[in-house]
């Protein structure tokens, strides 16, 4: 079944719809990082954050490449992240 543009407008803006969620997307627009420094940074449990990692992905935001036994997250398309963090007042 092919995903309509609402469809993943819906996705993208529910993805952003939590604050630790926009909290990653800030931290990856720094740079990209591993699961354990994204945990360390937000203070959040590991499972919380991989949930809240997991929505990110689905809605097409995060990208993530395996390194060595830990995986390291990236802003799908980091120019139109950080437009969104930007428009949405989360980023300076």
């Amino acid at each position: 079944m092919k995903v309509t543009k609402r469809q993943r407008a819906a996705r993208v803006g529910a993805a952003l719809g939590h604050p630790t969620r926009l909290a990653i997307l800030e931290l990856l627009a720094e740079h990209p990082r591993i699961v354990g420094e994204i945990i360390e940074e937000i203070g959040a449990r590991q499972p919380a954050v991989s949930k809240h990692l997991s929505t990110l992905r689905a809605a097409g935001l995060l990208a993530c490449e395996p390194d060595g036994r830990c995986r390291r997250y990236r802003l799908a398309d980091p120019k139109a992240v950080r437009r969104a963090l930007k428009a949405l007042g989360t980023l300076g």
